[in-house]
């Protein structure tokens, strides 16, 4: 079982952090952005970099500067996440809650997160795990990984 950091924010659209983590909660997915990647089950990247290239190609994402956070998080989400893992979820700067990975990564362009284009995604189930006692367990970054990313991995 791996221990992974989320925080639950969308800069392209403005949302608030709360507004996303209630979509979250209300829908039991959790979700990440960077749509202009499309379907990494169609893509089948072989490297968080292979997703950064196409990040950093267009002009909108490229302004964002983040291109090397959405590689990895999103190779992370896709295949390197497994089911039975664990993610705190931060909302601001607080550790919200802490949910279970139940389902395999998913695609799709459907209207439940539509106006953060969150398309990217994975159900997940809500534990009774207390998050700052997780956080204080599992509080650095994986080697290779950065605190300052969406998707983080945790050692």
């Amino acid at each position: 079982m791996v221990i992974w950091r989320l925080m639950c924010w969308h800069e392209k659209f403005g949302d608030t952090p709360e507004a996303v983590f209630q979509r979250f909660m209300q829908n039991k997915v959790i979700g990440l952005g960077w749509a202009i990647v499309g379907d990494l089950r169609v893509l089948r990247p072989s490297s968080p970099r292979q997703i950064s290239d196409i990040i950093k190609d267009d002009p909108e994402f490229y302004e964002l500067r983040n291109w090397i956070s959405g590689g990895h998080s999103l190779y992370g989400l896709y295949h390197d996440m497994r089911i039975g893992d664990l993610i705190i979820i931060v909302v601001g700067p607080k550790r919200r809650t802490v949910v279970e990975v139940i389902g395999e990564y998913y695609y799709t362009e459907d209207n439940l997160l539509i106006e953060d284009e969150l398309y990217h995604r994975r159900r997940v189930g809500e534990t009774r795990i207390d998050p700052d006692t997780l956080w204080r367990q599992h509080s650095e970054a994986f080697p290779g990984w950065s605190l300052r990313w969406a998707l983080t991995k945790l050692r």
